[in-house]
């Protein structure tokens, strides 16, 4: 009956103690010494102690309290309490040091507290676990005792795939426990919170070259857990852009216990110019087409003193870029006329025969005067043209000059 009577009385005493300290106090004309030293006069311990109790661990001038034990296997300090673990056979004296500091002003005060050999019966209070299954908890502490120390809250065992992420005190799973601390009275219930495994895809959608539907150009498939929000990203693909806003695409969602979430992604597909550079050729008009369109070759073009050699690229052609097509072309035989001119009487020159030949354009070709005129002898006139290089439009034109015997 004495022992219990100091128990409470013990608690009467430090609970006035944790009640006036936690009152405002204004420090009028206080040094820190004098704040130290009143911090150190209120403090108090039980001279006998068989269960664990409280200490003060704050000032009401915000000094620092630092609390120590001279045998920590029978009188340790945790949470702001005391923990007792009474020794079997003989009864222990412990020193009890408490550290007041504020700024570089700090004093102890000490104390010998009493704990005596023995058993203390105290109530025990059960621990109970929701959200899970027996084999889950099948390990787990589901008791604890009034005045033990605290203890950090174990993770149950995983099953089914699952993840334990915590526990927590309600059932909305807003108030997350990691740990029962000494002094906590009543029985408890927690509640596990898990993450449950659960896949969702990401497809993403190509417009198709007609009829202005969609393709489906890559699915991806996720891993997550139910309940979790889910978001798509936009991927690159050639020839593709990106369509932001479309009135179709799902770009998050929440992963559902039951189905798959399905999110999606859309792409316009590009536009693309293809022109056509004829080298000088007759002009062929531009086409704009969409990117994997397959393209037939257009009509040759035309060119004077040239035919038509194909194109840089082999028809039917698939538009995978704006690009230029490029014609190339292969010399013509084309006419080209030889023109003799004989001496007139009166000095001046007039036609004599006129020749016509053929030879590819561009070539260039030198002629010598191999025909013969009765009365007429060849000389090298200033306007003579026996080399040039054979034009295009059939226009090249030779001469050569014969003055008279």
């Amino acid at each position: 009956m004495k022992r219990f009577i100091k128990i409470v009385f013990a608690f009467i005493a430090l609970g006035t103690f944790a009640l006036m300290f936690s009152s405002s106090v204004t420090a009028v004309n206080l040094t820190d010494e004098q704040m130290v030293e009143h911090d150190l006069s209120l403090v108090t311990v039980p001279d006998t102690a068989i269960i664990s109790f409280p200490v003060a661990v704050k000032s009401p001038y915000g000094s620092q309290f630092k609390w120590s034990s001279s045998d920590e296997a029978v009188l340790e300090f945790m949470d702001g309490w005391f923990v007792v673990k009474r020794p079997s056979e003989e009864d222990a004296v412990v020193t009890v040091t408490v550290e007041v500091s504020r700024g570089e002003v700090s004093d102890i005060r000490e104390f010998e507290v009493l704990v005596p050999a023995g058993e203390t019966i105290t109530r025990t209070f059960t621990i109970t676990y929701l959200n899970v299954s027996e084999e889950e908890v099948a390990g787990l502490k589901k008791e604890y005792k009034l005045g033990e120390a605290s203890f950090d809250l174990e993770a149950p065992i995983e099953t089914g795939g699952k993840v334990f992420i915590g526990w927590f005190l309600d059932e909305d799973l807003t108030e997350e426990v990691t740990r029962v601390k000494v002094g906590t009275q009543g029985d408890l219930t927690f509640y596990a919170k898990w993450d449950v495994p659960a896949t969702y895809k990401v497809v993403h959608y190509g417009e198709a070259l007609e009829d202005g539907e969609y393709v489906v150009l890559e699915t991806e498939t996720f891993d997550s857990f139910v309940g979790r929000e889910a978001i798509a990203e936009p991927l690159e693909f050639e020839g593709f852009t990106y369509a932001a806003d479309h009135d179709l695409e799902v770009l998050e969602g929440v992963v559902p216990e039951e189905g798959i979430l399905e999110l999606k992604v859309y792409y316009t597909r590009n536009v693309y110019e293809v022109t056509f550079d004829t080298q000088g050729g007759s002009e062929i008009d531009p086409l704009t087409v969409k990117y994997g369109e397959v393209i037939e070759a257009p009509v040759p073009p035309t060119k004077v003193g040239y035919e038509f050699d194909g194109w840089n690229v082999e028809f039917p052609y698939e538009v995978k870029g704006d690009v230029t097509v490029t014609a190339s072309w292969k010399a013509a035989l084309v006419d080209y006329k030889v023109v003799y001119y004989g001496e007139k009487l009166d000095g001046t020159y007039e036609v004599v025969e006129e020749v016509f030949g053929k030879e590819l354009t561009g070539t260039e070709l030198t002629l010598t005067p191999d025909e013969t005129f009765e009365g007429f002898e060849y000389f090298e006139h200033e306007d003579e043209v026996a080399t040039q290089v054979i034009a295009a439009d059939g226009t090249s034109e030779f001469a050569f000059y014969y003055k008279r015997l």
